[in-house]
């Protein structure tokens, strides 16, 4: 084991895994000068009473009992190491084929353990979990934690960054090739990557659902409603999506809808359009 501080240097500790009476045989044959810690007399530290008074009852019983704790834990350490790996770091998680609550609690506290995120507590996971279960296919169940969140919709269960309930506002901005441009807070950035200099007069807004947008290879303009339910956009994520105007003309809907003449514009100056979302993790 290795412990570290703030002090940036590091303590080793092979042998934690070495029994004590081998090690007092080997200092004994020998002769090793060594320090005996006081300290790991006083049983009123936990540790201390549970190897100077618990353990030696339990071996006196059963003689094997620590080492069979040892290999326990060890075999729980491989079989974590393997769930990790079996789970992968796929954001969104599928659950489709979990049927037991107790069963998605456990891969809900494991898959997010590959993400360094602090789980929720047992009970948290469990009622998530029975409440994703229970849920119908379309139906939005959220599980707030305090820098995170878990989203099922769908059969999946996504991990985005908790955000506070900000209210969208209108805004008008200059957006500039290679400058990226934050939005209202809670609403990502907006990047136009280009090999030239050249800048947009823009219009900002958001959940304007009912508008239309006239996207390439199509004859007509589409209501952005009717696209958002046909590409199974999230809800949470149609609640952020920035709509793209300019002159009165709404050219993005994010970076999933594309207008036509904006596909045209952004050919001219050999440019590409980005919506940086405000909210998943990966």
């Amino acid at each position: 084991a290795i412990l570290s501080n703030q002090t940036h240097y590091q303590v080793y500790r092979p042998m934690l895994n070495v029994d004590r009476s081998t090690i007092e045989t080997y200092i004994k044959d020998h002769q090793l000068i060594h320090v005996n810690d006081p300290s790991n007399q006083q049983n009123h530290y936990s540790r201390n009473y549970l190897r100077n008074q618990v353990l030696p009852l339990i071996e006196e019983h059963y003689p094997n009992a620590v080492q069979n704790i040892h290999l326990t834990s060890q075999n729980l350490r491989n079989t974590t190491h393997v769930l990790n790996e079996l789970l992968g770091n796929q954001n969104p998680l599928e659950t489709s084929r979990i049927k037991a609550p107790d069963t998605l609690a456990s891969v809900l506290y494991h898959w997010l353990a590959t993400f360094d995120v602090v789980p929720a507590n047992h009970h948290a996971l469990q009622q998530f979990s029975q409440d994703c279960l229970q849920a119908q296919h379309d139906k939005l169940t959220e599980l707030v934690m305090p820098e995170w969140q878990l989203n099922f919709w769908q059969d999946n269960v996504y991990l985005l960054k908790h955000l506070p309930d900000f209210k969208p506002s209108t805004e008008f901005l200059t957006i500039k090739a290679n400058q990226l441009q934050q939005l209202t807070e809670g609403f990502g950035a907006i990047l136009i990557k280009s090999e030239c200099e050249f800048s947009f007069n823009v219009m900002i807004d958001f959940q304007r659902n009912q508008e239309k947008i006239k996207l390439s290879k199509h004859q007509s303009r589409q209501k952005v409603k009717n696209l958002f339910q046909n590409k199974q956009i999230p809800p949470w994520q149609r609640a952020v999506m920035p709509f793209v105007y300019i002159e009165g003309e709404l050219m993005a809907v994010g970076t999933e809808f594309l207008a036509e003449n904006f596909m045209m514009l952004l050919k001219q100056y050999k440019a590409e359009y980005q919506w940086l979302s405000p909210q998943y993790l990966l």
